[in-house]
């Protein structure tokens, strides 16, 4: 069982972003003064946003403070984020400031730690646990102030087998296009002639008991989970075989990116699959824990804080969006 923690440390080391088990994960080793270091897992879009920040914070054995934390114990101490996670740097608060006191008087120390190889760490999947995190259809926000990922519980399944299963990217930037066929056009974006690439992108049915939404699938988790590559689209459809597999209704705990959609004017709520796995019905190991303990009543606390006020059904409209990658499609189209 995983327990919730706030944790204060010293950050020793950043490592590599890595894609595993459908999700991006960066494994931060990091240390407080019973000098047992440990491993913590900044998942998705912690990997994207909070370990560049780590990673670039100012001296050399910088501290900081990760609020809501899952907890478990695998070959040592382990720690991973969870989606209410967040992260507090620069603190000023005096158990921060002593810390800091101590790994400056400890550099030595820290350093030979930090040369030493971790011990071999078992990576939690990115779906363990996430029951804990998910939540009903009929409870996802309406709308968004920016892009969030939610952890849904439910059917996954395609049902509009007229749609296109491909789109044309520039071959630079990847930014989706209105160019066809195999000739190259030109890309507004990168000012220049270049090539089409195809990329899968299609719609699946996403059910719960409590309602029905649409999600965007692209290239990396179409071959991750569903082995469909762009050599699979002939003229957006794909063989009769993979469609009677994406017809196949599958359990699974799906990572939703949640964000607006705005076009002409009009703004809507428009999900991806940011990241999906079949639902185990193997019920996890229990686990103990063992913390790096942050003293009680820190001031600062917070967390993100879920908008209760949604329970309605929500029920969009597949959308011609660009790749997960930030990129939105109501930028200027390509023209041949």
């Amino acid at each position: 069982m995983h327990h919730i923690a706030d944790v204060l440390f010293v950050i020793l080391n950043v490592g590599p972003r890595k894609f595993i088990n459908h999700s991006y994960v960066v494994d931060v080793r990091i240390i407080d003064q019973s000098l047992q270091p440990s491993i913590l897992s900044l998942w998705d879009q912690f990997s994207e946003y909070e370990a560049p920040a780590m990673a670039n914070l100012p001296g050399t054995f910088p501290v900081a403070i990760d609020l809501r934390l899952k907890t478990s114990k695998y070959y040592g101490q382990t720690l991973a984020t969870r989606n209410t996670s967040s992260f507090i740097f620069d603190t000023v608060i005096p158990e921060a400031a002593a810390l800091q006191s101590w790994a400056i008087a400890n550099t030595k120390k820290l350093r030979e730690v930090a040369a030493t190889e971790p011990a071999q760490i078992v990576i939690p999947k990115a779906d363990e646990n996430l029951e804990d995190d998910t939540i009903k259809i009929a409870n996802l926000p309406i709308s968004v102030e920016k892009t969030q990922y939610l952890n849904v519980q439910a059917v996954a399944r395609v049902t509009d087998f007229g749609q296109t299963f491909y789109y044309l990217a520039c071959s630079i930037c990847k930014k989706a296009t209105n160019a066809y066929g195999n000739a190259d056009f030109w890309c507004n974006y990168c000012n220049q002639k270049v090539s089409p690439l195809t990329k899968i992108k299609f719609n699946i049915q996403i059910t719960d008991p409590t309602g029905t939404i649409q999600a965007a699938v692209f290239s990396e988790i179409a071959a991750e989970f569903y082995n469909i590559t762009a050599t699979d689209a002939i003229d957006g459809q794909l063989a009769l075989p993979v469609l009677h597999m994406l017809a196949e209704p599958k359990k699974c705990i799906i990572t939703l990116k949640a964000y607006m959609h705005n076009y002409a004017g009009i703004s809507q709520l428009k999900f991806n699959v940011h990241a999906i796995s079949l639902r185990s019905n193997t019920e996890t190991e229990n686990r103990s824990e063992a913390l790096l303990t942050l003293p009680p009543n820190t001031p600062n606390k917070r967390s993100k804080k879920e908008d209760p006020n949604s329970s309605t059904s929500i029920d969009t409209n597949p959308a011609k969006d660009s790749e997960a990658t930030g990129q939105t499609p109501d930028s200027p189209s390509n023209n041949k």
